[in-house]
C-alpha cells in the first residue's frame, strides 16, 4: 500500500483492498487482534509499531470522523486523532476540552519547577 499526500486515497498492490485487510483482521485469534489493538504507533519501531503508524495515520486523514460507514472503517477499533490541513493541534484542543486544562496544568507546573529551579541555583551561587 501507498499512502499519497493531499486529499488522493492510498493505492494498493494488486489484489488488496482497505476490506481485505478487515477480513483478514477479523481472520485473527482474539490475542493477536488485541496486540495490535493496543500497539503503540511508531514509525521507527517494530514492524507492528511500524504498521500501526499507517494504520492511524490512514484512519485519521481518510476516516477522522471514525464512521462505520467510511470505505476506510476502523475496523481495528483505535484510538486515531483526525489529521487534516496541518491543524491537528487545534483539532485536538478544539474538540477534547479536557485536554486544554491538561496543557494549562502542565506548562504552569514546568514554568513553576524552571522558575524555582533557577532561584536555587541563584542562591547556591551567592552562599
Amino acid at each position: 500500500m501507498t499512502c499519497h499526500n493531499g486529499d488522493t486515497a492510498p493505492t494498493f498492490a494488486d489484489g488488496y483492498s482497505w476490506s481485505q485487510f478487515e477480513s483478514i483482521y477479523n481472520g485473527l485469534d482474539a490475542q493477536e487482534r488485541g496486540r495490535l489493538h493496543d500497539a503503540d504507533a511508531n514509525e521507527g519501531g517494530s514492524d507492528i509499531e511500524k504498521a500501526m503508524a499507517r494504520y492511524d495515520y490512514i484512519e485519521g486523514r481518510y476516516n477522522p470522523e471514525n464512521l462505520s460507514s467510511s470505505a476506510w472503517k476502523n475496523f481495528i477499533g483505535r484510538t486515531v486523532t483526525p489529521i487534516g490541513n496541518g491543524r491537528i493541534m487545534i483539532n485536538i484542543i478544539s474538540t477534547q476540552t479536557t485536554n486544554i486544562s491538561i496543557i494549562v496544568i502542565v506548562t504552569v507546573g514546568i514554568a513553576a519547577i524552571a522558575i524555582g529551579g533557577y532561584f536555587l541555583l541563584r542562591k547556591k551561587k551567592e552562599d
